[in-house]
């Protein structure tokens, strides 16, 4: 056997080596370890501030609903009254309205345009008949206007709710998705 003489240095050199790669190891484990209890409890508050939108959620949707079945009612009970009213304000020997002003009238309800053509086979209407067509096409404009206005003010009250989420201590959220709703509640 050949005894050839490591120098005691280099044992020593191996010795630390080794015990740095233990120490960075263990600093290795106890960095997951951190980085892994930020991770989960991340999560825990993200579920709780998801809890609570979702609570805000549900109020702001249930009132809402409330809004726009009380003013339903409302607009639908004023269009069977102006309804009712009408013979009392038209004459029944009122002269009828002519055909065009009936085609004219569909047209303009359906958005389309009415062709020249049409007229000679168009039916003259009674004013208390096209009265009363045009009350229910008001009404129904009054609905879907009403229910837009109410579609808007819900988004408005969710940005709103999400921007007061966002406004608390330890929550974060995407720059671009609070320039979105901040920039959509701008009336």
């Amino acid at each position: 056997m050949i005894g050839i003489k490591i120098p005691w240095q280099v044992f020593a050199c191996a010795g630390v080596i080794g015990l740095l790669g233990l120490v960075g190891w263990k600093l290795y484990d106890l960095g997951r370890d951190h980085t892994q209890a930020k991770w989960d409890a991340s999560i825990e508050r993200g579920k709780v501030i998801v809890a609570s939108l979702k609570a805000k959620q549900g109020s702001i949707t249930i009132g809402s609903e409330v809004r726009i079945v009380e003013v339903t009612k409302t607009i639908r009970e004023k269009g069977r009254v102006i309804r009712q009213e009408i013979p009392i304000y038209i004459p029944q020997d009122t002269a009828n309205l002519p055909g065009g002003f009936r085609l004219l009238h569909d047209a303009a309800a359906t958005n389309s345009i009415p062709s020249t053509s049409e007229i000679p086979n168009a039916f003259s209407v009674s004013v208390r008949e096209a009265t009363d067509t045009i009350t229910k096409n008001y009404t129904t404009c009054n609905l879907a206007i009403s229910e837009l206005k109410e579609l808007r003010a819900w988004v408005s009250e969710q940005g709103r709710a999400y921007l007061e989420e966002c406004s608390k201590s330890g929550v974060h959220c995407s720059r671009d998705s609070l320039s979105e709703w901040q920039s959509a509640l701008v009336p």
